[in-house]
């Protein structure tokens, strides 16, 4: 019978307008490449290479199989995947927040290409990304400080996309973190302190009212 075909190994690239397939040289027989599927316009330059380029490749995913056929054999058929990527979307991270609790919201964009993930880049302590692969991911277990967070966008081996975005979490009102001014909602209830009037005498009542 013939040699056992191999198609080689499956290619991952970007942008790729050509490829190289590497099959195995058959001992016994004679080795034929054939488009299984895959976007319409690609040409294999000669069928019967091992080592044959293919062309006119666009953003998709192609199966070609290496058929090894002797006499009146049954044939060796191995097939290979050659997927190109698109470069990916580019990342948006969502604006920067200043916050006064120990959780927030991020919000990034949901790529069109590609696929997203989260990573704290920097802060006080390691904070909690509850998914990394949601855009609207929170995060909690924050401590008082500036923190930094990148959102990377992946398509196969094209470059990456990223996008950083700065969390400030302030624990005391009107507190200053590098130099940015942050208000912050005051978590106890306030104690508020009135005078008895001067040479005041017995008989008199006082009692707190809020003014418009």
């Amino acid at each position: 019978g013939p040699t056992t075909a191999n198609a080689g190994t499956d290619q991952d690239l970007c942008l790729a307008t050509a490829a190289t397939l590497a099959a195995n040289t058959p001992t016994t027989g004679t080795g034929q490449w054939t488009l299984v599927s895959g976007p319409a316009g690609s040409t294999i330059t000669n069928p019967s290479l091992p080592g044959t380029t293919v062309t006119g490749l666009v953003v998709g995913t192609y199966i070609f199989r290496w058929t090894i056929s002797f006499s009146n054999c049954t044939p060796s058929s191995d097939d290979i995947r050659v997927h190109v990527f698109d470069n990916p979307s580019a990342a948006i991270a969502g604006p920067d927040q200043n916050i006064c609790i120990p959780n927030a919201q991020l919000a990034a964009n949901i790529p069109l290409i590609g696929i997203g993930s989260w990573t704290q880049l920097s802060g006080p302590n390691t904070a909690t990304i509850a998914n990394t692969a949601s855009p609207a991911t929170t995060v909690t277990g924050l401590v008082g400080g500036t923190y930094l967070f990148i959102w990377t966008i992946n398509s196969g081996p094209c470059p990456a996309s990223k996008d950083t975005v700065k969390i400030i979490f302030s624990t005391i009102a009107n507190n200053v973190i590098s130099g940015a001014s942050v208000t912050c909602i005051n978590t106890a209830p306030p104690t508020i302190t009135g005078s008895l009037p001067t040479g005041s005498v017995g008989g008199y009542s006082y009692q707190w009212q809020q003014s418009a």
